[in-house]
């Protein structure tokens, strides 16, 4: 009997467990749990970072492909009316040293028209400055500006929008075609800058925060504009306009005249041509056609010149 007891005690004991084996069977568990948390989380933060790093990447190389299309397509022009009561638009290129960057304001060709039959064309006023963040303090984004129809005031006006976020400068040099310096102001409109002319090439440095590490990402290029002078169209006087047509009217017609003349004289008047053995052949009077060998001078062939 008692051996019996003995044995069920042991069989008792050996299908259980104690309390340490089943501390020590969480804590292994909670230990595996927490490597496998910390690995997941670890590649989570790793995704996240590069993400992070690769939009701030994408923002800023698309940033300064976007200014250096718009640049290229700068333009001022000299198409001003008679009367300037008249005048309803007004072109310029000023680049000017501000607070916390440069600021640049310009007109140009770049304008996309997104909407059919809208009342719009490729000209715009567009202009670049940087604002501070009104939600995050300390934060400075680069803004674009874009009016869809030029007017009197080429700086206001238009559409802004964040063009990139939390930078740190965007700096703007410019190119003097006459002096070949680069200098940190550019002004059209006064005489004491660079009146009615452009610079050959822009210079554009963005320095964007949020680099890894905390370090700074730079991004900067060289933009030259095609169009250096100011474009000028045709004459808005309704006087000189007509007065120009009705005088190239009248040259074309004597211009006309005067080629019909020759031609008769050269041919003869048709019915007193006379009729030559060349002319039975197809050629002209006195020698034959060039076509065919012959020339006008009357001997088939020009002089000093052999077969």
């Amino acid at each position: 009997m008692s051996a019996r007891r003995s044995h069920a005690g042991k069989r008792r004991r050996a299908a259980g467990l104690t309390l340490v084996e089943v501390l020590i069977s969480i804590a292994i568990l909670a230990l595996i749990g927490t490597l496998i948390y910390g690995a997941f989380d670890g590649m989570s933060r790793t995704r996240k970072g590069i993400g992070e790093m690769s939009d701030r990447y994408h923002q800023g190389r698309q940033a300064l492909s976007r200014i250096s299309r718009e640049l290229q397509s700068a333009f001022i022009s000299r198409h001003m009316p008679v009367q300037q009561i008249y005048l309803v638009r007004k072109t310029i290129f000023a680049g000017e040293k501000s607070t916390p960057t440069d600021r640049l304001d310009f007109t140009s060709f770049a304008h996309r028209r997104l909407m059919a039959d809208a009342h719009e064309s490729d000209q715009c006023e567009i202009s670049y400055f940087a604002v501070r963040d009104p939600d995050q303090r300390g934060k400075i984004d680069l803004v674009r500006r874009e009016a869809k129809i030029i007017d009197l005031d080429p700086q206001h006006g238009g559409v802004v929008n964040v063009l990139a976020e939390d930078i740190d400068s965007f700096t703007l040099r410019y190119l003097d075609p006459i002096s070949d310096d680069w200098v940190d102001t550019w002004d059209t409109t006064q005489a004491t800058g660079q009146l009615d002319r452009l610079p050959r090439q822009v210079w554009v440095k963005l320095v964007l925060r949020g680099g890894p590490g905390g370090q700074l990402l730079k991004f900067e290029t060289k933009v030259s504009i095609p169009i250096l002078v100011p474009l000028g169209w045709a004459d808005q006087n309704p006087n000189t306009s007509s007065l120009s047509q009705s005088g190239g009217m009248q040259a074309g017609n004597d211009r006309m005249s005067s080629a019909n003349a020759a031609m008769q004289r050269s041919t003869g008047t048709p019915g007193n041509t006379p009729t030559t053995g060349n002319n039975q052949r197809g050629g002209t009077p006195g020698g034959g056609s060039p076509l065919g060998g012959g020339s006008p001078f009357g001997g088939g062939q020009i002089p000093g010149m052999r077969r």
